[in-house]
């Protein structure tokens, strides 16, 4: 029996066929509507052409910065669009507290309707570079 894929019940399967989100939540199409129609909405709002799967080093570094900075950047998604070189989005499995709240919006994240979950908001990050004497030092030699 062929397992249902979540991409293939959005508006741009060529888009999310290879995502975690696609592949990890495909047996729960019934919870699913709100993340469909949120992704798309994506999609349509920041011109989404396609998902990046192997990241650029500047990318990485961010990426990989954030996720140990913020508990709540988890299940990383990045993609190319037509206005922005690189969008990054997040989608923690708990939410953030207000004190992480408001750091990542100081870090240039904006809340978004949830991306991976429908019971939680994910999170957008338009400029995804980062310049090494922005990056902790604690974490300068984790990130090279």
């Amino acid at each position: 029996m062929n397992q249902v894929k979540l991409a293939d019940q959005t508006q741009y399967p060529n888009i999310f066929e290879w995502t975690f989100w696609s592949k990890y939540c495909s047996n729960r199409l019934d919870q699913q509507d709100t993340v469909i129609n949120n992704r798309n909405s994506f999609v349509s709002i920041y011109h989404v052409l396609k998902l990046i799967d192997v990241f650029p080093r500047k990318v990485e570094r961010f990426a990989n910065v954030q996720s140990l900075k913020y508990k709540s950047i988890k299940h990383m998604e990045v993609y190319k669009s037509q206005d922005h070189p690189y969008i990054i989005i997040a989608s923690p499995i708990h939410e953030p507290t207000e004190t992480e709240s408001q750091a990542l919006i100081a870090d240039g994240w904006q809340r978004i309707p949830g991306l991976f979950f429908s019971h939680s908001d994910s999170w957008i990050h338009l400029n995804p570079y980062m310049k090494r004497n922005s990056i902790p030092l604690h974490l300068q030699d984790i990130v090279d």
